[in-house]
């Protein structure tokens, strides 16, 4: 399935409330051939399991794409999400 489709696919699952199926299609496309789409769907997840009170299983992605983030919105997405959890 491309990526587009994939994308769209976490999206329709995250209005409809479908967190399983989108934490699954987010996880697919981290094996994107795409470093950015990769990188993406890791922030996307992250979000979520973050949302879904998962924190301690979304700070270490968190802290790498911080740190190691192909663009500079990535980068900072991350910072600002772990930076929430110091208040």
């Amino acid at each position: 399935m491309p990526s587009a489709s994939k994308w769209q696919r976490a999206a329709e699952a995250l209005r409809a409330g479908d967190l399983p199926t989108a934490e699954a299609t987010l996880a697919e496309l981290e094996n994107s051939p795409s470093l950015h789409d990769r990188q993406a769907a890791e922030l996307a997840r992250a979000q979520l399991l973050v949302r879904a009170g998962r924190a301690g299983e979304a700070i270490p992605t968190l802290q790498r794409l911080a740190r190691e983030g192909d663009s500079p919105v990535i980068r900072a997405q991350a910072a600002t999400l772990l930076d929430s959890f110091k208040r």
